[in-house]
C-alpha cells in the first residue's frame, strides 16, 4: 500500500454575490493499493485555484497536485486528488512495481 495525502473539498453554502458554492479544503491520509493504480496526472485546476486562493492553511504555495484514477470492480473508475507533483506521486509507485 502506497500512502499519499488527499486532497478534498467540502461545500459550505451559495454565495449570490459570486454567484457560486464557497467550498473548504481538506487533508487526510489515503492507502492506495498500487495494483488498481490506472493513471495518474496533473491536476490543473487545483493548481490554478490554489494560486488565487489558499486551499489549506499551512500548505505551500508550490506543492503539487496529482490526480490518481484506480480501477473499481462493479464501479467506474475512483478518482483521487492527492498533494505532490506528478514526478514525487510516479516515484512512490515506481516501488510498487508500476
Amino acid at each position: 500500500m502506497i500512502s499519499l495525502t488527499e486532497i478534498f473539498s467540502q461545500p459550505l453554502e451559495y454565495d449570490p454575490a459570486i454567484e457560486t458554492v464557497k467550498s473548504s479544503f481538506s487533508l487526510r491520509v489515503v492507502y492506495i493499493n498500487p495494483n488498481y493504480v490506472v493513471s495518474f496526472k496533473e491536476n490543473p485546476e487545483l493548481m490554478e485555484r490554489s494560486k488565487r486562493e489558499v486551499l489549506v492553511d499551512g500548505l505551500k504555495p508550490n506543492v503539487g497536485y496529482t490526480q490518481v484514477t484506480l480501477s473499481s470492480s462493479g464501479q467506474g473508475p475512483i478518482t483521487f486528488n492527492v498533494l505532490g507533483t506528478l514526478e514525487q506521486i510516479a516515484e512512490k509507485f515506481e516501488g510498487a512495481g508500476l
